[in-house]
């Protein structure tokens, strides 16, 4: 499609290198368009059972959510399903997270995700999409 993507660095949120990890990623298009939720909070969750990963919450209201994907990754002694979502946020919303940070909670039918992003991320992530998109 054209766009460019602008991505941060994989976290390891539970500092297991098979554990549950994060990256924001954003979306410019080159052309002008405009994007809605041009950004997006990648969470990864590793489960021995598929536990459905559906809807975030952070400070008490629902966070525009996104199933990505759910897979079956390791099946050595004992499965590992590997569920994808996407937290959807707009330019406005990560600005203020900016300077606030972000705890969230992902909720499934057999169990749920907490993480907190710290403000550093957020900001470094808007400055580079803001850099690219000046750049495009």
């Amino acid at each position: 499609t054209g766009l460019i993507n602008v991505s941060g660095p994989l976290i390891f949120h539970d500092r297991n290198l098979f554990g549950n990890t994060y990256l924001i990623r954003s979306w410019i298009d080159p052309k002008g368009r405009s994007i809605d939720d041009d950004f997006q909070i990648l969470v990864v969750g590793r489960y021995p059972k598929r536990v459905y990963l559906k809807q975030a919450y952070a400070d008490g209201e629902k966070v525009s959510t996104t199933a990505i994907d759910r897979e079956r990754v390791s099946c050595a002694d004992f499965c590992i399903i590997r569920e994808v979502v996407g937290l959807n946020l707009t330019e406005e919303e990560m600005a203020r997270r900016a300077e606030t940070g972000m705890s969230f909670k992902v909720l499934g039918r057999r169990a749920s995700l907490t993480m907190t992003v710290p403000p550093g991320y957020f900001s470094a992530i808007l400055d580079a999409h803001r850099k690219a998109r000046g750049a495009a």
